[in-house]
This record gives C-alpha cells, structure tokens and sequence, in this order.
C-alpha cells in the first residue's frame, strides 16, 4: 500500500544525497539496497523474441515457428499484439483495420476476452507454445469499452469509480461505447483491472505486456509514482502465480498524456518490477544509434533489463519518412533497407533482449534478400548461443545492482574518452561492443579501446588500448571485441533455449590470463533468493607457450541440478598446440582453425562438481 503525505503549510523539502564521485558502482550496489534487487529472469527472455502487430490467430503461430524450425533460426519467446482480443463492433474495427494498414482483419484494443475466431482454445494454443518450448506474452491496453460483456461486473468490483474518457474512444473503435478507465490508486479499481487478466492466464507462461499509451487511466495519488505503482501490482500477481516475468513495460508510460502522479513520478525502482521497452520509435540510422547509447545510458539508474522493438516498429517509406507521418499506416511504408535490417539485428544480438517487433512490418529475415537475410539468421542463432553468458549477467545484475549492459565510464571512470564515446558499451566486463549505424556494405568505423588487449570476435585480430583505430566492417561483421584473458559461457545452437540449465557448455578463452563464471539455477520459481542456485567460476593461465583453463567445481546447489555436463573448449589466439591434456590426459577430439588461431577442445562429459584442468603447450 501507500500513505499520501498530509497538507502542511508550505512545501516539503527533502533532500537525500548519496555522493561517491567516481565510485559508481557502489552508487548502483547502494540503489539496489534502497530499492530493492532486480528479477532473474526466466532463461528464455534471453534468447529471441518475435511478435508483430498483426491479428495473427492460433494456426498463423504455429506456422511462423514451423518456419523458424525450418529456417534453423532460434525462438524462444513470443507476443501477441492486441488483436487476439474479442472484437466490440464489428462496423467500427473494420474502418480501424483499414486505418491501421491490415483491412479486412480483426482490429481490437481493449477487448476482455479472446476472439475466439482467431484462438478458438487458448488453452490448447497455451499447451502447443509450451511444448514448442515457448514463452507467451499477451498485449494489454489498460482501458475497458463499456459495451464489454464484462464491464458491468468490473464497474461493481470497483465501486463505481471508472470514468468515461475521450481520449481512447477513437482507438477502441466502438462509436456507440464509452472508453472507461481506472484510476489505480483506488484499491477497489486496482483489484477490479487486475481481475479482469483472469480470461487470459492460462498455462504457465503467460505475462503481460502493459501498452500504457493511450488511455487516461492514471495513478491519482499526490506524490506516488504511477509507473513504479502499477508495474509493481503486475510483478506481485505474477510472482504470486509462481512467475519470474515482471511487468513488461514502458517506464514513463504516465509521462505520455501528462499523467504525472502530481508531482510523483521517478524511475529509481524500476528495475525491480519491469521490464522497459521504449516503443514506438522509427527506423532511421540515427534512431539505431541513439538505441545502443540509451541502453548503456539505464545503468545510470540501475536497470538492467532495457528492450528495443529491434528493426524498430515504424519504418522509413520510400520516400524517407517515418510512417508514423502517413495518414494511412500500410504495410509497403513499413520494411527497411536491407543493410539497416542487418545492423539492427547486429545490434540486438548483444543487447539484454532480441525482440523483433514492428508495426506491420516485415522483421524475419527469410522476408529480406538472401545474402542480408542469411546475414541476419546468422546473428540470431548467434543470440541464441550466448543465453548462458546473459543469464550470467543478469544473475550478477541481481546481485550486485551493475546491469548487464554498462556505459564505458562505468568500467574506466577515469578515461576522459569513456565519457564522449556513448554509443559504444560493454556486455559485462568483457565484451566490447562498438554498433555500426551508417549504411553501407563495407563501413570504416572508429573505435575507443579501453585499456588493456582487445580480441575480435569474429576476426581475432588483436587490439591494445587505450587507443582509437578505425576498422573495416562489411555487413556481415560488428565491431565486438574481448578482452585478454576472459573465458565466456556460451551454448551449442538449438532451437529454443531450454527453460532449465543446459546440459552442454561451450567455453571460449582469449589467449591471456583472466576468468569467467556461469551462473546456474533451476529457471523457474523463485528458490534462488534463497540461495537455490550454483557457481561454476573459470580461470585461464598463460605462461609462456603453455595456457591451463581451470573450470571449478560448482558452489551452492539447486533443484535439478545436473551432475554432469558435456563441455566443448574454443582457445582463441594461440599457436597450433603439441599437446592438450584434460585432468593430466591426452584430450580427444581436437581441431585446430588455423585461419582465426583457435584450438577446439572436445572435453566431454566432467562431473559439475569436481575441479576441472586443460592443459595445452
């Protein structure tokens, strides 16, 4: 609950001052004890998303995750847009439709119910998505037509306090009904809104998508943050049924039609209750700049789970212009350059989230000409190999406060060029990650490397910094790089991620002395808030011609727990061995790529809770 401040004569004046000049991530360690910890997701919020504005129905899905199987590109997770609810006025959505760019489709914004045309059992359709191995998100509009079947009980529920608003009358496309909203201070219309979620729970692995944009329901309380309030009752009803998923979120989605909570809002718990997506943004070369630096720019409040409709949801129309400035928002205004589509794609690989989204456009990249397209599938079965390494992160997100995506300064506070290059970022502490947003087919990009010896990761060509160099990039490369040392978690390519820790490890080491870690827990439930999770930590030694990667025995315990796991072992950078040991044997299974320098180890199954050695001179 809440308490509203009484009235006083003159103003309150608080002032709390936290001060640690460059000591930012002890200011994040510190918010986090203020506000309280991140989520760790579930594992497949980190693979790859797709949804769309379209009235897709229970087959179209089943056909669109054919094709990614098909297509051998990963998918994890998908969202329904607002279609897939029941339809008010048949007359008024069909004009809707048509305005939209989808005529002769169902068109519904703040249905109640399912269009049963579309999703005649959903519980069935929730059944097949978890047996592909699917996470389900459902869209939702916070508002309610009063020509609902259900607005009656709702309005009862609440009291009698949801009033008519003007403002989201249009989008409901329903001239004969009022668009009736909530206030959600009022914990009668706050139990009445999240009552009505019931219809659409089935299964598991339902959340909510929380489009707050267009309707005039509000937080009516002076000093409290509607944002932070109405993200939080979401993250407690899906903790309550047993759900990892927060809210999923705009943050500041109040702030659109000056719905500022009186004077309330403030994003400094945010990441303890949603996740952000900062829809609807237009696809542009500077808009895909801007992405990767506003990303790095949430660490500076502390979020670590910031996601971008990646390739944007409005596009750019032949003629150069946003399609949001067309009167008729059709689907031929809304695909984008192929090289813009690659970079895009590029950029969400080595973001907290893939999530492919547009409004009506085309995203998958079998819609894109052969060699991009193959370009982009390459990168997204590239996101899906690096699940383990970002759930690691998020995990020490969790921890720590530190977010999984990290402006330079963070790293460097006292490298003057870790303040003016905002567009780079890191990927935890190890992964450089420099976007490319200008087009072209072979873009010369200038880089800042930080102190230390950078990696290529698709070259191995070695970078020492603090230096700037400018580098080719053809499209089918991005600047990413890692440091000296570091051994990164990945995992084979599969087809979706499983929900549960992997039963084989892909570790690449760059040649150097340093260390890594995987974190592990069960995936679902919340038992590792109580320490219900395992550390398998990683060190790489390199002493003259001889490098040995220690994998440690793994510390703590949880449910499901495998006891042993297969490993594969990358070592970038070195010469061609003479010889490879694993535990003081001679390893079996080796390759060596002499074009990129790296040695591939098959080390087999080791049991996880035992010390592991591979020795190679």
């Amino acid at each position: 609950g809440f308490a509203e401040r009484p009235e006083r004569d003159g103003a309150y004046q608080d002032l709390y001052l936290f001060a640690y000049g460059r000591e930012y991530e002890r200011g994040l360690r510190d918010l986090r004890t203020l506000t309280g910890a991140s989520p760790i997701l579930p594992r497949k919020a980190f693979g790859v998303w797709f949804s769309r504005w379209w009235p897709y129905s229970a087959s179209d899905w089943r056909d669109i995750v054919q094709r990614f199987r098909e297509e051998e590109v990963p998918l994890d997770t998908i969202s329904l847009d607002t279609d897939y609810k029941a339809v008010h006025d048949e007359a008024g959505a069909a004009v809707a439709a048509e305005v939209v760019g989808a005529p002769g489709e169902p068109y519904s914004w703040n249905g109640w119910d399912w269009n049963r045309d579309l999703f005649p059992d959903p519980e069935g359709f929730f059944d097949w998505a978890q047996r592909a191995g699917l996470e389900v998100g459902l869209n939702i509009h916070p508002s309610i037509n009063s020509n609902d079947p259900r607005f009656e009980e709702t309005q009862q529920a609440a009291g009698g306090g949801l009033t008519a608003s003007d403002g989201c009358r249009v989008v409901q496309a329903d001239p004969t009904g009022q668009c009736m909203v909530f206030d959600w201070a009022d914990p009668k219309q706050l139990d009445a809104y999240m009552s009505l979620h019931d219809v659409f729970e089935q299964g598991d692995n339902a959340f909510f998508w929380l489009d707050w944009c267009c309707e005039d329901t509000k937080v009516g309380a002076r000093g409290l943050t509607p944002d932070t309030w109405i993200n939080r009752a979401y993250a407690r009803r899906q903790r309550e049924r047993g759900s990892r998923w927060p809210a999923f979120s705009r943050t500041g989605g109040s702030y659109q039609l000056g719905f500022d909570g009186d004077g309330g809002n403030g994003i400094f718990a945010e990441h303890a209750y949603s996740i952000q997506f900062t829809g609807d943004t237009c696809g542009s070369w500077e808009m895909l700049e801007f992405t990767s630096e506003f990303t790095a720019a949430a660490a500076s409040v502390g979020q670590p789970y910031v996601s971008h409709d990646i390739g944007s949801f409005h596009s750019v129309s032949p003629s150069g212009v946003c399609d949001t400035s067309s009167p008729y928002l059709t689907p031929r205004f809304n695909s984008l350059p192929a090289d813009m589509y690659v970079r895009w794609i590029q950029l969400g690989t080595f973001q907290p989230f893939e999530r492919l989204h547009s409004h009506h456009g085309k995203r998958l990249p079998w819609e894109y000409p052969d060699r991009e397209g193959g370009i982009a599938a390459d990168f997204l079965r590239l996101r899906g190999t690096l699940v383990p390494y970002l759930y690691t992160l998020a995990a020490e997100a969790h921890r720590t406060g530190v977010p999984m995506v990290r402006p330079l300064y963070l790293s460097w506070p006292r490298q003057k060029a870790a303040y003016s290059n905002d567009s780079e970022f890191t990927l935890g502490d190890d992964v450089l990650v420099a976007p490319v947003a200008e087009p072209g087919d072979d873009v010369k990009k200038r880089v800042w490397f930080p102190p230390g010896e950078w990696t290529d990761w698709f070259t191995g060509e070695r970078y020492v910094g603090p230096s700037t160099e400018t580098i080719d990039v053809p499209l089918e490369r991005m600047p990413v790089f890692v440091r000296s040392g570091a051994v990164i978690p990945t995992q084979p390519e599969l087809p979706t991620t499983p929900a549960g820790p992997p039963k084989e490890i892909v570790l690449t080491a760059y040649a150097g002395s340093g260390r890594g870690s995987l974190y592990d827990d069960s995936g679902e439930g919340f038992a590792y808030e109580d320490g219900g999770y395992a550390i398998t930590g990683f060190k790489q030694r390199r002493r003259g011609n001889s490098s040995t990667i220690t994998i440690g025995a793994a510390r703590g315990s949880f449910a499901g727990e495998p006891a042993r796991r297969r490993w594969e072992l990358r070592l970038v950078g070195i010469a061609k061995p003479h010889a490879v040991l694993v535990n003081g044997r001679p390893a079996k299974g080796l390759d060596y790529e002499r074009g990129s320098r790296t040695l591939v180890v098959q080390a087999g199954r080791l049991p996880t809770g035992k010390r592991a050695r591979i020795t190679v001179r």
